[in-house]
């Protein structure tokens, strides 16, 4: 069976398309990985073979099956399947409908992480048997079967030239909407409303300067690492590169993936990052960094709940007491995420990849079928 898959972001993406292209191997299967957005952008190429199915990260709008998928192949796909990355998510009804599959995209495969997503797709009208909760392979890369393939603090020491004998502070951005181009903030607009955008804009715009001047203040009077880790779609601009330009303990890195960073660091900050699950199930903790509330746009159960860090009091008693108190109520994770303790999601995947080619599944994809 031949098998390609999209990826999105290479940071949050690349090493669970490298676990499923192994187990794929493992069962004589080929799974090629491509970069969807240099694939049409720069190469602008297609594919001169019809693979068996395809996997990619989102299958929201119409568009994305027609501008997207369509041209990269020159025959019809028969089987496509949805990873879904995003699926912690606005509570906001207007908002929930720009993250569901529409049109034709609702005959695709799409896994869900737990049964609270499965019921939000069969709610918008997708068919059970096309929304199988599998489990996530985010939390497979947590668990203790794969804690090797990550390096030490040593060899991270190493590489970044950071102090293996000091504390190791991280945050872990979500400022993806600050500094945002002119396209990516129409295509925002256009998504989710002017007010909801530049209400977002302003709540990330306002909580970065006071956290930026926590780290600042902290890092002036404590002995200690800070790392910076941008989100994958951030834009770091001059004022954070002339902080780590000022401060020799102060560091930009955007290198490894966020569980290499998390296992390593000491003491871990998050603002509304979905990677507080990642911590959750590596066996960590962390402050949720929230000096003013978010707006009800950006309400979800997992990023807006919890005891947060509201001052830079807060912060500083987090960096340095020995805290290991979960900052929120672990059942509103479980409830998000089936963790199946007999068999992983990447396994559950390839089963089901197997499956549908077996059966010779046709998901309709074409508007005459």
């Amino acid at each position: 069976m031949e098998f390609i898959l999209f990826y999105e972001s290479m940071e949050r993406e690349l090493q669970n398309a490298y676990l499923l292209r192994a187990e794929l191997n493992k069962r004589g299967h080929d799974l090629y990985i491509f970069d969807l957005f240099k694939l049409l952008n720069e190469d602008k190429q297609g594919f001169n073979f019809i693979p068996d199915a395809i996997l990619v990260p989102y299958l929201y709008e119409k568009r994305h099956l027609e501008s997207i998928i369509k041209p990269l192949f020159k025959g019809r796909i028969k089987r496509i399947v949805n990873i879904q990355y995003e699926q912690i998510i606005s509570c906001n009804k207007k908002q929930l409908e720009t993250q569901l599959p529409k049109g034709l995209n609702k005959n695709a495969l799409h896994l869900c992480w737990g049964q609270n997503w499965q019921r939000k797709l069969i709610e918008m009208g997708i068919k059970k048997e096309n929304a199988p909760v599998v489990g996530s392979i985010n939390i497979d890369m947590d668990r203790e079967r794969f804690s090797s393939l990550y390096k030490t603090k040593k060899e991270m020491a190493n590489e970044y030239n950071l102090n293996n004998d000091k504390k190791w502070i991280i945050f872990i951005s979500s400022f993806g909407m600050v500094n945002l181009t002119e396209f990516r903030k129409k295509y925002y607009i256009k998504r989710h409303g002017d007010i909801a955008i530049n209400n977002r804009i302003e709540t990330e715009n306002y909580t970065k300067k006071i956290l930026l001047e926590w780290i600042m203040t902290y890092i002036n009077e404590n002995d200690c690492e800070f790392i910076y880790r941008p989100h994958p779609s951030e834009i770091v601009d001059d004022y954070v590169i002339n902080i780590e330009n000022n401060y020799n303990n102060f560091h930009i890195i955007k290198q490894d993936s966020v569980r290499s960073w998390i296992k390593v660091c000491d003491k871990i900050h998050t603002w509304y990052s979905t990677c507080i699950v990642d911590i959750y199930f590596m066996k960590k903790t962390c402050s949720i960094i929230r000096p003013i509330d978010l707006p009800e746009i950006m309400h979800n159960d997992i990023l807006n709940t919890g005891n947060f860090t509201r001052d830079y009091e807060s912060f500083c008693r987090f960096n340095n007491e020995d805290i290991t108190e979960f900052p929120m109520d672990e059942q509103i994770i479980l409830d998000y995420f089936d963790v199946d303790e007999e068999k992983y999601a990447y396994e559950k995947i390839c089963d089901l990849l197997e499956d549908i080619v077996k059966r010779d599944v046709h998901m309709e994809f074409y508007e005459e079928e």
